[in-house]
């Protein structure tokens, strides 16, 4: 038990650390990916906040006697948890959470706040699980309780704010990260109230680093922003002429449908575009599309879209209105900066800079 502990003291000294760190690291960015970054700033901050309080509490992270659902720890918890999505609702829908939003998505908290400083509540001290059910008619105990579930229909919250690709820096398959990652958080957090286990807080604050961590990189190096104007780029002085090259015309059906989805609706544009909403549109399935896709090719749907993205971005280029490349990678549907810059280079065998600085010197040539 006395090893645990000190794991558990450890650990939680490095997460604050982490926490800590990765807040100044975001703050100092401010000024990019709009407010959502400050978000995630202040959340990272007032988490390690939390995480510190709890260490000059205890001094080793764990309360002098084993007690579950402590009332202190549901409310602060409740907060952070509610802290934790101000950043991602921003992400996805900028602009959309108002003060008076943020005023509703904390009210649940304000109300509880309230009821702590107006009444007089007398809390039973829960030793044990079976406990809880012992006593559970009690207002002291499932008002706990209350606290404690309150926190799970915020986890699916994120599906329901307004997400239109064209104006969001994420895709769906970002918001599934994300709500996943913050429900493993509260069923770790749940799981600690209910047992004020060692072992599961090591769990707890393991995954809290971890995740926070990931989210800031991704933030940080990964995350294309949101281009501030968009509109027509004024073009540069270089033009390359594209000289059409005439195509047979497919005798597949499905074919056609798919080259007339690619060319004319410019489907590959939207970032939330998968096989199985590509084989919806052209009604079929995903074994004959992607039977298709490898008869022209490519080995698979990801290579066949992003290779659609990249020479949209090539014929952006060659055309001399590339004013900014992350600007560009967005509009052509990319939302991640690795996945844009691995695929350029596969392609072209160089960077996109490099591309448009060759492009520039044959031209003055």
């Amino acid at each position: 038990m006395e090893t645990e502990i000190e794991v558990l003291t450890f650990i939680l000294y490095f997460t604050i650390c982490a926490f800590f760190f990765c807040s100044v690291l975001l703050w100092m960015r401010r000024e990019t990916n709009g407010k959502s970054r400050r978000y995630l700033a202040l959340t990272t901050l007032a988490s390690g906040g939390a995480f510190l309080l709890r260490l000059l509490l205890t001094k080793t992270g764990v309360p002098p006697s084993p007690t579950i659902l402590p009332i202190a720890n549901l409310h602060l918890g409740l907060l952070t948890m509610l802290l934790l999505y101000l950043y991602p609702i921003e992400a996805i829908s900028p602009g959309w959470l108002t003060w008076k939003r943020i005023i509703l998505l904390f009210l649940p908290w304000v109300f509880i706040t309230l009821l702590l400083v107006v009444l007089p509540i007398q809390f039973r001290t829960l030793s044990s699980f079976g406990e809880i059910w012992e006593y559970v008619g009690e207002f002291n105990v499932w008002f706990r309780l209350f606290i404690l579930l309150i926190i799970v229909p915020y986890s699916f919250m994120l599906f329901y704010i307004p997400h239109n690709w064209m104006k969001s820096s994420v895709s769906y398959r970002w918001i599934y990260f994300y709500t996943i990652g913050v429900q493993v958080i509260t069923a770790l957090f749940t799981a600690f109230m209910l047992t004020c286990s060692v072992t599961v807080s090591i769990c707890h604050l393991l995954y809290c680093m971890f995740f926070i961590l990931v989210v800031t990189y991704q933030d940080l190096f990964l995350r294309i922003e949101v281009p501030v104007k968009q509109s027509e780029a004024v073009p540069v002085l270089v033009t390359v002429p594209v000289v059409p090259v005439e195509k047979e015309t497919p005798s597949d059906p499905l074919l056609i449908q798919l080259n007339a989805a690619m060319d004319n609706d410019e489907l590959w544009r939207n970032p939330d575009l998968d096989l199985e909403k590509l084989s919806n549109h052209l009604y079929t399935n995903r074994t004959t599309l992607t039977q298709l896709i490898q008869q022209e090719g490519h080995s698979g749907y990801r290579e066949f879209i992003n290779r659609r993205r990249v020479d949209e971005f090539l014929k952006v280029a060659n055309s001399g209105k590339v004013t900014n490349v992350q600007d560009t990678f967005f509009d052509v549907g990319f939302r991640s900066k690795m996945t844009a810059l691995r695929y350029f280079r596969k392609y072209t065998g160089t960077t996109p800079t490099e591309y448009i600085r060759k492009l520039i010197e044959n031209e003055l040539k």
